[in-house]
């Protein structure tokens, strides 16, 4: 079984993301052609790849799903879904919604199940989360003797205001996904997990 897992920045899904590892499911690892963020690591986070590197396997038709988001390609490797469900593991993955579509459909032809599920949270709660991933990543530069830059935060935000706060508009419109949780927080992540869980094991 195949876990999407959609929403803004800051709506919780790399903590839901890790949850389910621990789980025992495989972490999909995307590529992308952003720069890592401070603490990421090349091959563990992301492929981080050049632009030119990602149309080459766009173009050879490596991914199963891409998108561009932020001035950057997202896409997720055929590769990495087919060996862990080779080996029997249960998979999860962070998507954009522009993938979404295009995964179901590749999903269906390769008869791979999955459960699209859509992460959110009250703009406060982001905002102030946000906030936080901000002075962390200053306090991290400044530890280590740099300047913080404040370009990729710009950008972040740019795409949250144009982009990431219609997101959720979109999924309720169009019924994009399998499942919505409108908060994700400590209240209620266990039970979420679990819900996933129980639905996983349904299916198998």
């Amino acid at each position: 079984m195949i876990v999407t897992l959609t929403g803004p920045s800051c709506a919780g899904k790399s903590t839901l993301e890790r949850m389910l590892v621990d789980k025992g499911f495989w972490r999909v690892t995307s590529h992308t052609t952003r720069a890592p963020r401070p603490g990421e690591k090349h091959e563990v986070d992301y492929h981080f790849v050049s632009k030119s590197e990602f149309k080459r396997l766009l173009v050879q038709g490596r991914f199963v799903e891409h998108a561009k988001f932020g001035g950057n390609y997202y896409g997720a490797a055929e590769l990495e879904f087919s060996y862990p469900l080779g080996q029997g593991k249960n998979v999860v993955v962070v998507m954009e919604p522009q993938g979404i579509a295009q995964f179901k459909k590749a999903a269906k032809e390769r008869g791979w199940p999955f459960l699209s599920v859509f992460v959110n949270n009250p703009v406060s709660v982001i905002a102030d989360r946000y906030i936080i991933r901000v002075l962390q990543a200053a306090r991290e530069a400044y530890g280590e003797g740099a300047t913080p830059d404040p370009k990729p935060h710009v950008k972040r935000l740019t795409a949250m205001f144009e982009q990431e706060q219609f997101w959720a508009v979109e999924a309720r419109k169009n019924d994009m996904f399998d499942v919505r949780f409108e908060t994700f927080d400590e209240t209620n992540a266990e039970s979420i997990v679990k819900f996933i869980l129980n639905h996983v094991k349904k299916e198998q």
